[in-house]
């Protein structure tokens, strides 16, 4: 009975969004389930490593940025947006910050 609902409501999500006119990925990301996890640490990770890190954990709402740093190795993670051990909902927006090319 449980998988009928979910069903119909997927449908009617559907529905919904060709009426609106909202685009494939709007309509993807609404059927993705939001989940709240802790952030992991991604600074030091190198960039495929990071990205490959926030999708096995559920986080679909990511920017990647490029910046100059003479800390970090090129294609290294120096930042991130949202602190490590947060509690953050899998849709929220995370920036993560990787080294384009060594600074002076």
């Amino acid at each position: 009975m449980k998988k009928y609902i979910y069903i119909a409501l997927m449908l009617l999500l559907v529905a919904a969004c060709m009426v609106t006119g909202c685009s494939k990925e709007e309509a993807a990301k609404e059927e993705k389930k939001i989940a709240y996890l802790y952030m992991p640490s991604l600074e030091g990770m190198m960039e495929e490593e990071a990205k490959g890190k926030l999708d096995e954990m559920g986080f679909y709402n990511y920017l990647v940025e490029y910046e100059e740093s003479s800390a970090v190795e090129v294609g290294r993670v120096i930042r991130q947006s949202i602190p490590e051990h947060t509690t953050v909902g899998t849709d929220y927006e995370i920036k993560v910050w990787i080294c384009s090319k060594e600074g002076r």
